[in-house]
């Protein structure tokens, strides 16, 4: 055996249990009710639109009631037969909760291995797969994988109503005898994380959803309770008094109970990135180049969307995608027979649109959208240049390591390692933060030098806040793919919490960051402070950095919008940025940039997770 199978093979044992129980998040409730049409209107008086139904012998069978393109609520009438002798067997209210995963083989063996007793992975009625298990007081729980082809993929897109009272279910409830019990099933056997304690659990669904399932203690005289997400309850109120409903208001919420007692509550949704990104999608598409800061954009605005469950932003970047899949890949890295800038070919600010494309795959699984990503990816793993230790050059014959190209780099490399089981490209970027801290982080701060050059063993001067936002912003979306395991993994975790303590004495008592991070007099600069706060959140989030960096993020957020967003738009941002010293960074103009939008829908998906 080779050196290199070796290798291969610790790295194919180490990657692939990364992330193993992530799931797409909640993706449909189903309930037995008891008169199907009455039910049925309910939920459409709610603005949910009937997406398709089951009939068998002239007879509904089940009725799907479409909340967004992933989510749904599923009705099923009793049986016949089950009237009154199987009342007992078949019980009016929530029935199971089905959550969505990307690969539901895999999560099946994972849950083998976990001695929990699935299914076999079977084609539904749909067109999707599916499997179940019993929780241990036998409530099912479905996993669903949709497949193109299916009802639901191909319903995408329609039947999203404009009267939707939400378009996002953010938790569902369910009654259990012994809530200490149910709580250690989901925490120690699928990975669920706990927010709450006493007679209730509620569990974050493992993934980056940030939806939840809640155990409420009850021995079944209550009904469900479904929870969905409201920008403002004030409003939806309003509305559904108007709609003929007897909404009940409490403190942030308001609740509707459906014909079976099922209790449907619409709360206020948590810090929102809508008005940006509404304003955004009312651009012309074809303003934004395959760049590296309209690349940043599309990742932002597609964590926007599946953040608000919101398919007008994804319609959007797909509109922007295509533009460029009619293109000649070599044209847009730059490594065609005829370049706009010869003496940067092969620039690496074209490699961040890759990443919002494999976003775009992830949601919408079209092929032309993973073949472009797919090549800027083998761009970066076999054209870019590269310095003796693997540094990835900023453009050919750089002979540089620019920080900025870290962000280029290493999110579509994880989040494609992840997704293919290519283990060597989640390395490569975890190896990219390793040279380039090797090279640029101080020992004394902790705070990273903007670039180094190889060939003349030298950095550049200053701490440039955006340059250690890249950084932050890599260092999350690569722990995120990887096993703890992974003797990378406690490199980047050292990495991180000494550049943490850097900006820890650096932040601004107004929750700001400045441009050179240690010099006070120069401006504070928003891009780089959104960086820090969608950074630090992931990282806690991940268990890298401890919890007290939660506050500085969330103070870093609200001083964001307070000084620098108005009417959807993103000001304060410094522009583009060569690594030429503290004078240049500090003379650097501010205004409204794609990179600073795309930071702030980006700090905007990561708050929206936050408990509040």
């Amino acid at each position: 055996m080779t050196i290199w199978q070796i290798t291969l093979g610790l790295l194919c044992a180490a990657v692939p249990r990364a992330q193993p129980l992530a799931l797409r998040g909640i993706t449909h409730v189903a309930f037995r009710v008891a008169d199907l049409p009455a039910s049925a209107a309910f939920y459409q008086r709610l603005g949910f639109e009937q997406a398709f139904r089951f009939d068998d012998s002239g007879t509904t069978v089940v009725d799907f009631l479409k909340i967004n393109d992933h989510q749904f609520i599923e009705l099923y009438p009793r049986t016949a037969d089950s009237q009154p002798r199987h009342e007992d067997s078949q019980p009016l209210g929530l029935m199971h909760i089905c959550f969505e995963a990307d690969d539901l083989a895999a999560l099946r063996a994972e849950y083998l291995k976990r001695n929990l007793e699935p299914t076999a992975v079977n084609k539904a009625r749909a067109g999707n797969l599916l499997f179940s298990i019993h929780d241990p007081e036998g409530q099912v729980l479905e996993y669903l994988q949709y497949l193109p082809g299916s009802l639901h993929f191909e319903d995408r897109g329609r039947h999203l109503g404009e009267r939707r009272i939400s378009q996002h279910l953010v938790r569902a409830v369910a009654n259990v005898r012994d809530v200490g019990a149910a709580r250690a099933f989901y925490t120690g056997n699928l990975g669920f994380e706990v927010h709450g304690g006493g007679s209730t659990a509620r569990l974050r669904v493992p993934g980056n959803s940030g939806e939840e399932v809640e155990l409420h203690a009850s021995a079944g005289e209550s009904g469900p309770r479904i929870v969905f997400a409201v920008p403002d309850v004030a409003r939806a109120t309003d509305e559904l008094r108007r709609r003929g409903f007897a909404p009940v208001a409490s403190a942030g919420t308001v609740r509707v109970v459906d014909p079976d007692g099922a209790v449907v509550v619409f709360a206020a949704e948590g810090s929102s990135s809508t008005s940006v990104a509404d304003r955004l999608i009312g651009t012309p598409v074809d303003a934004y180049p395959f760049n590296w800061g309209e690349g940043v954009q599309m990742m932002g605005l597609m964590k926007a969307a599946r953040a608000a469950h919101d398919t007008r932003y994804i319609d959007y970047v797909e509109k922007w995608a295509r533009i460029y899949e009619a293109q000649d890949v070599r044209t847009l890295l730059d490594i065609g027979p005829a370049v706009p800038n010869p003496a940067r070919r092969g620039y690496c600010g074209h490699w961040s649109p890759g990443s919002a494309v494999l976003y775009l795959y992830q949601d919408r699984r079209k092929p032309e959208h993973l073949k472009l990503a797919q090549s800027v990816a083998d761009f970066i793993a076999t054209g870019a240049e590269r310095s003796p230790e693997g540094g990835l050059g900023h453009w050919q014959g750089s002979h540089q390591l620019w920080v900025d190209t870290l962000y280029m780099a290493c999110p579509l490399l994880a989040s494609l390692g992840q997704m293919q089981h290519r283990p060597e490209y989640i390395q490569d970027a975890a190896h990219q933060i390793v040279i380039h801290a090797r090279h640029l982080q101080d020992e004394k701060t902790g705070l990273i030098y903007h670039m180094w050059d190889w060939q003349t063993g030298t950095h550049s001067d200053g701490f440039w806040g955006r340059g250690d936002g890249w950084v932050l912003m890599s260092l999350a979306e690569t722990m995120e793919v990887m096993s703890r395991r992974d003797p990378k993994y406690q490199e980047l975790a050292s990495i991180a919490r000494k550049l943490a303590k850097g900006l820890e004495s650096t932040q601004d008592a107004d929750g700001l960051w400045h441009t050179v991070l240690d010099d006070p007099k120069s401006y504070p600069e928003c891009s780089a402070t959104a960086m820090f706060s969608y950074g630090m959140l992931k990282l806690v989030r991940l268990r890298v950095l401890p919890p007290a960096y939660t506050a500085r993020a969330l103070k870093a957020w609200r001083a964001i919008n307070l000084r620098y967003v108005k009417d959807g738009q993103v000001a304060g941002v410094s522009a583009g940025t060569d690594p030429k010293g503290t004078d240049a960074y500090r003379a650097k103009p501010v205004g409204t940039e794609t990179w600073g939008t795309g930071a702030y829908l980006l700090a905007a998906s990561e708050v929206a997770r936050n408990p509040k």
